[in-house]
């Protein structure tokens, strides 16, 4: 699951909290949640986030996303 910076920034982006478990919109939940976890594992742990979700359906090519039933969330 990507971990980019960009869902931690938007949790990150809050008056009353440190971190903020809402991400903007819909796109990305898993990897926002993903996101959030991440800062509480320390360094040195592995570990894993499973969403378990239903499909993703791309109207259009864009970027990693291709036109169709993707099989991801």
């Amino acid at each position: 699951m990507p971990l980019h910076d960009e869902y931690l920034k938007e949790m990150q982006e809050s008056l009353v909290a440190d971190l903020n478990n809402l991400g903007k919109g819909r796109s990305g939940g898993a990897c926002s949640a993903a996101a959030f976890l991440k800062e509480f594992v320390a360094n040195n742990v592995d570990w894993a986030h499973i969403d378990i979700a239903g499909v993703m359906d791309s109207q259009a090519t864009d970027g990693y996303h291709i036109k169709g039933m993707s099989g991801k969330s």
